[in-house]
């Protein structure tokens, strides 16, 4: 197995998609980008960070937290910790 470098630019894109509501198989499949990296650290992040930024577009319009992690496939535990986390920007 060859070594793969992370770019700055991959984990944008990897970002973007998260937004875009892809999920991680598909955003692989798209971007062309080797399976075995899923795993990785920076790539879980960026990809969270992606969801992260969908979560709080939902719930500061008022969607609940039940709905977006049905919607986004994101768990509830998850949800539960960015509606504290940004719980001055959703009031």
């Amino acid at each position: 197995m060859g070594k793969y470098k992370i770019t700055d630019e991959m984990l944008e894109n990897i970002e973007y998609y998260a937004e875009d509501e892809y999920s991680l198989d598909d955003m692989f499949d798209e971007l062309n980008i080797s399976k075995t990296l899923m795993k990785d650290e920076q790539i879980r992040e960026a990809f969270e960070r992606g969801l992260e930024k969908n979560y709080l577009i939902y719930a500061v319009d008022g969607m609940s937290d039940k709905d977006i992690a049905d919607e986004f496939e994101i768990t509830a535990e998850q949800c539960l910790l960015w509606s504290v986390k940004h719980s001055e920007k959703i009031k």
